[in-house]
Order: C-alpha cells, then structure tokens, then sequence
C-alpha cells in the first residue's frame, strides 16, 4: 500500500466511478483499476460492488475509506511541517513536455536564474507522465498540456492557450492545401510524438473521430527527430502552431480545430518551499 493508490482509491470514491475519476486525474482508466485491484489483492478484501451504475463501498471499502482519509490529512501535515523546516530549500525541480521545454526554458534560465542562486532539475516527458511523477512527489512543479480542468489534487495557472496544426515540408504535396482533414493524410506516412503527449493522444481521437487508420511509422520523445523527418519530407506531423519556427517546415490548420491549454500545476496538498514560490509567481507574471 502507498500513498499514490490511497488517493487514487478516494478519487473513485468521490466520482463513483472509475471513468469519471480518470478524467479528472487525467490518469489512464487501467492505471486507477490496476491501484484498487492491487488494494483488494494485498489486503484481501472487495473495497467496491461493480454495477451498471458505478461502484458502490462495500463495508470494507468504506472501512478503507475512513482510516485513509486521517491517513492523507497526517501525511499532509506531515508533509508541511518538514517542508517548512527545508524552507531554505533551493532546488526546484521542473517538470516540462520537451514541446514546451524547447520555446520555456532558455527564457527561463535567462530570466528567472539569473544569479544561479538555486539550480533546477528538469525532467522531461508527456503530460500524462509529468502528472504522475507530481504524484509520487519526483517533481515540484510541471507545465501540463490539457483541455479538460485539471483535478482537484492540483493548483494551477494557465499560462498560454496554442492550436495544434499540420506540420508538412515545404516541398510536400499538401503544400497548398488551407486545411487538412483526416481523410487527406490517410496514405501519408506521419510521425508523432509518444503516446504519454497530449498532442498524440488528441491527434489519434481526431483520426478515430474521423474513420481513418493513421499511418504512423515513428513515435519518438524527441523533438528534433520530429523536426528533422517533418523538414525532409520523410514524414508529416503535428505541433503546436506558435512552435513551428523552422522555415522548411509549414504549418496547415486542420478540421475541428484542436486547442490546449498551458498551465503550470503542482500538488494542492503540497508545502510550497521559498524557490517554488518564487518560479510560480515569475510564471504567473511572465508570457509564454
């Protein structure tokens, strides 16, 4: 048992099913039923009753339910308490989506670190891991690409909305065209980032959406292998359209607009050291 599975066991209990709650965590359905099973496993116990309507408590579960809750609001405490007494603390460490980290983060370290009073640690990945490396308290602070509200476990602020577009070469065939819809890239062959980025989770619903198998031959982490194979014309992609500074490379809107939200998040339970607080606040006050 560890802290991660508790809350994601109140998160289910809260919405009352497990769908609902993974949208709200903006957390895989798997991952929240692979949690409680292994709860029911560990403990040997059924925590829900599965029905046509949600998950009901058992006795159990409500047992469960009850001694996690004095559990996360001691741990919490706990938390605050030891963060105050780190209050000199000066590593922050960030997490940023390497789409993000690309135009962020030199800004960053010419504006905000100036004086290389503390250091920061960045990781990057996909919304979706920097999500639950804010869980199991790797990261203090990230930058999230979403378009549903972020959950109650998280304080954020918006910091930029962007449009994801058409990324093709400048020599490519689809070179004129003013909009792109799935049924015209159906044959083409498409790199996208991995599945854990909000742009390729949103660009494969499009296609579902739509009726059509993409063609994908690469999923990469890294933003310059998607440059590179978008600017030699080996395959088409998809960015953010104020990203798109490569001259070679041309941006085309495509059909049903797909827009993001930028926010910085971090956990709402959370004691915010010195550093945190500064970084939120050059955020808050910054344009990205």
């Amino acid at each position: 048992m560890n802290l991660v599975q508790l809350k994601y066991f109140q998160a289910i209990c809260s919405y009352g099913s497990v769908s609902e709650a993974s949208e709200y965590l903006y957390i895989s359905q798997p991952s929240l039923s692979n949690a409680i099973k292994e709860l029911e496993k560990e403990f040997g116990v059924a925590l829900f009753n599965r029905c046509h309507k949600g998950m009901a408590l058992t006795k159990e579960g409500e047992k469960l339910f009850e001694l996690s809750s004095k559990l996360l609001a001691n741990a919490n405490e706990v938390e605050r308490i030891m963060l105050d007494v780190g209050k000199s603390k000066k590593t922050l460490k960030l997490g940023v989506p390497p789409m993000l980290g690309s135009k962020f983060l030199p800004k960053i370290f010419k504006e905000f670190n100036q004086n290389d009073e503390f250091n920061i640690e960045v990781t990057e990945s996909g919304s979706v891991e920097l999500i639950k490396a804010l869980d199991e308290d790797k990261i203090d602070v990230a930058f999230i690409t979403h378009n549903l509200p972020l959950s109650n476990f998280y304080k954020s602020i918006t910091v930029a909305n962007y449009n994801i577009v058409c990324c093709v070469a400048k020599n490519s065939n689809l070179k004129d065209k003013n909009i792109i819809t799935p049924k015209d890239i159906e044959n083409e062959k498409i790199i996208l980032l991995k599945n854990s980025f909000f742009q390729t989770e949103e660009i494969k619903k499009w296609f579902k959406v739509a009726g059509v198998k993409p063609r994908v031959i690469l999923q990469t982490d890294q933003l310059s292998t998607l440059n590179n194979m978008i600017e030699k014309g080996l395959a088409i992609g998809f960015m953010f359209k104020e990203f798109v500074g490569d001259k070679n490379i041309l941006s085309i809107p495509i059909k049903e607009p797909i827009n993001a939200k930028i926010s910085i998040a971090w956990k709402a339970e959370a004691g915010v050291f010195n550093t945190m607080k500064n970084f939120i606040n050059y955020v808050k006050a910054s344009s990205f």
